[in-house]
């Protein structure tokens, strides 16, 4: 029996989409605990977290909670995420560990909360250089309006010693035609 070249064609491209189906789910629950309602990558990752949050604010059943949870931490600590969040990252990764002890035992879950650790510890030295940065700039706008107005009181000065200094001479000069 003899299959004409379109009819192998749509079987093995059925066949191939069934594969690739398979294979991007089992990625996708490979990639997390999190159950379907976390989005890994949303078009908008500040309104998924304010998603998340009314989850996490509504949700009373601590499976449910922790994966909230752990959603929202994988969310902020995103690379696509152009508001990193890696404090609020660790808080809600350790808020998720806390509501499912068993997330605690694996090493995903250990490397990710010590990484994210580190990159909090980080980011609130960076936010003190930050704050020490912004007082010395404004200290330094302060000292350059005292500088403008020490030079403009420096202006006033030395035409004031002109004027006195031209009205000794007049005094002087009135002063040797009154002899």
């Amino acid at each position: 029996m003899m299959v004409d070249g379109p009819a192998i064609n749509r079987f093995y491209g059925m066949a191939g989409g069934a594969f690739t189906l398979v294979v991007i789910c089992m990625s996708v629950l490979m990639l997390g605990s999190c159950t379907p309602h976390c989005v890994l990558a949303p078009e908008n990752p500040a309104t998924e977290e304010e998603r998340l949050s009314v989850v996490i604010n509504k949700t009373n059943a601590s499976d449910a909670l922790a994966d909230a949870y752990l959603c929202r931490a994988k969310l902020r600590s995103m690379a696509d995420n152009p508001h990193v969040n890696y404090i609020g990252a660790l808080k809600d990764l350790k808020a998720a560990v806390a509501l499912n002890p068993q997330l605690s035992g694996e090493k995903d879950i250990k490397d990710w909360m010590a990484i994210l650790g580190r990159l909090a510890t980080t980011d609130r030295k960076v936010g003190r250089v930050k704050e020490k940065n912004e007082q010395a700039q404004r200290q330094i706008r302060t000292l350059r309006d005292n500088i403008q107005q020490l030079e403009r009181q420096e202006q006033e000065l030395r035409k004031t010693i002109e004027d006195l200094k031209t009205l000794e001479l007049q005094r002087e000069q009135r002063r040797q035609q009154l002899r």
